[in-house]
Protein backbone atom coordinates (compact mmCIF):
# COMPACT_ATOMS: atom_id res chain seq x y z
CA UNK A 1 0.00 0.00 0.00
CA UNK A 2 2.68 2.57 0.82
CA UNK A 3 4.46 1.97 -2.32
CA UNK A 4 1.33 2.40 -4.37
CA UNK A 5 0.93 5.67 -2.72
CA UNK A 6 4.10 7.07 -3.67
CA UNK A 7 4.95 4.70 -6.83
CA UNK A 8 3.84 7.95 -9.71
CA UNK A 9 7.32 9.30 -9.84
CA UNK A 10 7.34 11.06 -13.97
CA UNK A 11 8.20 14.15 -14.09
CA UNK A 12 5.28 16.51 -16.05
CA UNK A 13 2.72 13.80 -14.97
CA UNK A 14 -0.76 15.17 -14.32
CA UNK A 15 -0.66 14.06 -10.95
CA UNK A 16 2.31 16.29 -10.41
CA UNK A 17 0.43 19.12 -11.37
CA UNK A 18 -2.30 18.66 -9.46
CA UNK A 19 0.15 18.11 -6.67
CA UNK A 20 1.95 21.10 -7.34
CA UNK A 21 -1.14 23.03 -7.65
CA UNK A 22 -2.87 22.18 -4.73
CA UNK A 23 0.65 23.16 -2.45
CA UNK A 24 0.46 26.79 -4.04
CA UNK A 25 -2.91 27.02 -3.11
CA UNK A 26 -2.19 26.00 0.68
CA UNK A 27 0.55 27.96 0.65
CA UNK A 28 -1.36 31.52 -0.97
CA UNK A 29 -4.24 30.54 1.75
CA UNK A 30 -1.92 30.40 4.88
CA UNK A 31 -0.49 33.91 4.35
CA UNK A 32 -3.92 35.31 3.40
CA UNK A 33 -5.84 34.05 6.28
CA UNK A 34 -2.04 34.84 9.02
CA UNK A 35 -1.53 38.69 7.65
CA UNK A 36 -4.46 39.94 9.08
CA UNK A 37 -3.74 38.26 12.17
CA UNK A 38 -0.88 39.48 12.62
CA UNK A 39 -1.59 43.28 12.34
CA UNK A 40 -4.68 42.94 14.65
CA UNK A 41 -2.18 41.63 16.78
CA UNK A 42 -0.14 44.63 16.94
CA UNK A 43 -2.72 46.62 17.12
CA UNK A 44 -3.83 44.43 20.48
CA UNK A 45 -0.40 44.86 21.64
CA UNK A 46 -0.46 48.41 21.58
CA UNK A 47 -3.61 49.06 23.40
CA UNK A 48 -2.26 47.12 25.97
CA UNK A 49 0.58 48.91 26.30
CA UNK A 50 -1.53 51.96 26.84
CA UNK A 51 -3.63 50.18 29.28
CA UNK A 52 -0.71 48.83 31.30
CA UNK A 53 1.57 52.07 31.24
CA UNK A 54 0.38 55.34 33.11
CA UNK A 55 2.44 57.57 31.73
CA UNK A 56 1.60 57.03 28.32
CA UNK A 57 -2.15 56.55 28.92
CA UNK A 58 -1.42 59.94 31.01
CA UNK A 59 0.32 61.42 28.14
CA UNK A 60 -2.51 60.40 25.51
CA UNK A 61 -5.14 61.99 27.55
CA UNK A 62 -3.37 65.49 27.84
CA UNK A 63 -2.85 65.55 24.14
CA UNK A 64 -6.38 64.99 23.68
CA UNK A 65 -7.57 67.41 25.65
CA UNK A 66 -4.94 70.23 24.34
CA UNK A 67 -6.07 69.17 21.12
CA UNK A 68 -10.15 69.42 21.64
CA UNK A 69 -9.23 73.07 23.44
CA UNK A 70 -7.64 73.93 19.90
CA UNK A 71 -3.96 74.78 21.78
CA UNK A 72 -5.93 77.76 24.16
CA UNK A 73 -4.37 75.82 27.46
CA UNK A 74 -7.24 78.57 29.20
CA UNK A 75 -9.92 77.10 27.43
CA UNK A 76 -9.44 73.44 28.75
CA UNK A 77 -12.94 73.24 31.58
CA UNK A 78 -11.17 70.08 33.81
CA UNK A 79 -7.77 69.47 34.08
CA UNK A 80 -7.58 67.29 37.12
CA UNK A 81 -5.39 64.42 36.23
CA UNK A 82 -3.65 65.70 33.41
CA UNK A 83 -0.28 65.98 35.01
CA UNK A 84 1.70 64.08 37.19
CA UNK A 85 3.44 64.66 40.55
CA UNK A 86 6.82 65.28 40.23
CA UNK A 87 7.76 62.59 43.21
CA UNK A 88 6.37 59.36 44.53
CA UNK A 89 5.08 60.98 47.80
CA UNK A 90 2.07 63.16 47.95
CA UNK A 91 3.30 64.89 51.35
CA UNK A 92 2.65 68.52 50.89
CA UNK A 93 4.37 70.65 53.21
CA UNK A 94 3.35 73.82 51.80
CA UNK A 95 0.51 74.47 49.32
CA UNK A 96 -0.29 76.97 46.46
CA UNK A 97 -1.13 80.61 48.19
CA UNK A 98 -0.64 82.96 50.78
CA UNK A 99 1.65 81.82 53.36
CA UNK A 100 3.60 83.33 56.00
CA UNK A 101 6.94 84.24 54.38
CA UNK A 102 9.28 81.23 55.65
CA UNK A 103 12.39 82.87 55.34
CA UNK A 104 11.48 86.58 56.14
CA UNK A 105 8.88 89.09 57.94
CA UNK A 106 5.11 89.55 56.59
CA UNK A 107 3.02 86.67 54.07
CA UNK A 108 3.73 86.32 50.93
CA UNK A 109 2.31 84.30 47.50
CA UNK A 110 3.53 81.15 46.61
CA UNK A 111 3.43 79.81 43.43
CA UNK A 112 3.63 76.46 44.10
CA UNK A 113 3.25 73.20 46.12
CA UNK A 114 6.07 71.98 47.80
CA UNK A 115 6.60 68.26 48.64
CA UNK A 116 8.78 67.34 51.77
CA UNK A 117 11.09 64.51 50.80
CA UNK A 118 14.55 63.96 51.73
CA UNK A 119 17.19 65.08 50.02
CA UNK A 120 18.32 63.37 47.07
CA UNK A 121 14.94 62.02 46.21
CA UNK A 122 14.03 61.43 42.30
CA UNK A 123 12.20 63.92 40.56
CA UNK A 124 10.17 63.09 37.81
CA UNK A 125 8.75 65.06 34.60
CA UNK A 126 5.38 65.85 35.25
CA UNK A 127 4.80 65.06 31.25
CA UNK A 128 6.45 64.98 28.35
CA UNK A 129 8.29 68.26 26.48
CA UNK A 130 10.95 70.41 26.35
CA UNK A 131 14.05 71.53 29.31
CA UNK A 132 14.38 75.15 28.72
CA UNK A 133 15.71 75.73 32.06
CA UNK A 134 18.48 73.51 33.39
CA UNK A 135 20.69 74.71 36.55
CA UNK A 136 21.31 77.59 39.02
CA UNK A 137 17.99 80.27 39.12
CA UNK A 138 19.22 82.24 42.25
CA UNK A 139 16.19 81.92 45.05
CA UNK A 140 14.90 79.15 43.17
CA UNK A 141 18.32 76.98 43.31
CA UNK A 142 19.00 74.26 40.93
CA UNK A 143 15.66 74.68 38.87
CA UNK A 144 14.21 72.24 35.72
CA UNK A 145 11.22 74.08 33.43
CA UNK A 146 9.52 71.93 31.01
CA UNK A 147 7.75 73.23 27.70
CA UNK A 148 4.74 70.93 27.48
CA UNK A 149 3.48 73.31 24.47
CA UNK A 150 0.47 75.84 24.00
CA UNK A 151 1.40 77.85 26.74
CA UNK A 152 1.35 75.00 29.44
CA UNK A 153 4.94 74.88 31.54
CA UNK A 154 6.40 73.04 34.62
CA UNK A 155 8.97 74.38 37.17
CA UNK A 156 11.12 71.81 39.37
CA UNK A 157 13.11 74.10 42.19
CA UNK A 158 15.46 73.34 44.99
CA UNK A 159 17.42 70.44 43.72
CA UNK A 160 20.50 68.89 44.36
CA UNK A 161 21.94 67.84 41.44
CA UNK A 162 19.92 68.28 37.55
CA UNK A 163 20.23 65.70 35.27
CA UNK A 164 18.95 66.99 32.05
CA UNK A 165 19.91 69.73 29.95
CA UNK A 166 17.78 72.84 28.00
CA UNK A 167 16.62 71.45 24.19
CA UNK A 168 16.73 68.07 26.32
CA UNK A 169 13.00 66.17 24.81
CA UNK A 170 11.70 64.50 28.17
CA UNK A 171 8.96 62.05 28.34
CA UNK A 172 6.25 61.65 31.55
CA UNK A 173 7.74 60.01 34.06
CA UNK A 174 11.44 60.96 33.45
CA UNK A 175 13.90 61.27 35.64
CA UNK A 176 15.36 65.03 35.50
CA UNK A 177 16.59 65.85 38.74
CA UNK A 178 17.19 65.04 42.45
CA UNK A 179 15.49 66.88 44.99
CA UNK A 180 17.68 69.13 47.71
CA UNK A 181 17.53 72.57 49.26
CA UNK A 182 19.78 75.09 47.22
CA UNK A 183 18.45 78.22 46.66
CA UNK A 184 16.32 80.16 48.95
CA UNK A 185 15.11 77.20 51.08
CA UNK A 186 14.74 76.08 54.47
CA UNK A 187 14.43 72.30 53.88
CA UNK A 188 14.51 69.51 51.56
CA UNK A 189 11.71 69.61 49.51
CA UNK A 190 10.81 70.21 46.09
CA UNK A 191 8.81 73.04 44.94
CA UNK A 192 6.68 72.07 41.83
CA UNK A 193 4.94 74.97 39.10
CA UNK A 194 2.15 74.80 36.91
CA UNK A 195 2.51 77.82 34.39
CA UNK A 196 0.00 78.40 31.90
CA UNK A 197 0.55 81.58 29.38
CA UNK A 198 3.14 82.85 32.21
CA UNK A 199 0.85 83.09 34.93
CA UNK A 200 1.80 80.40 38.16
CA UNK A 201 -0.97 78.05 38.85
CA UNK A 202 -2.24 76.10 41.87
CA UNK A 203 -0.88 72.44 40.74
CA UNK A 204 -3.40 71.06 42.66
CA UNK A 205 -6.16 71.48 39.68
CA UNK A 206 -3.79 69.70 37.37
CA UNK A 207 -2.38 66.43 39.15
Amino acid sequence: MALAAIAPQFSGSSSDDVAVAAERTATSAVVDVTAPGSVGLEVERAALTSELNPNVAGEEKLSEVMAASGGNVTAIKSTSGLLDRPVKSNRITSPFGHRNNPTGAGTMIHGGTDYGVACGTEVYASASGTVTVAGWAGHSGNRVMVDHGDGLETGYSHNTKVLVNVGDKVKRGDLIALSGTTGNSTGCHVHFDVIIDGQFKDPAGWL
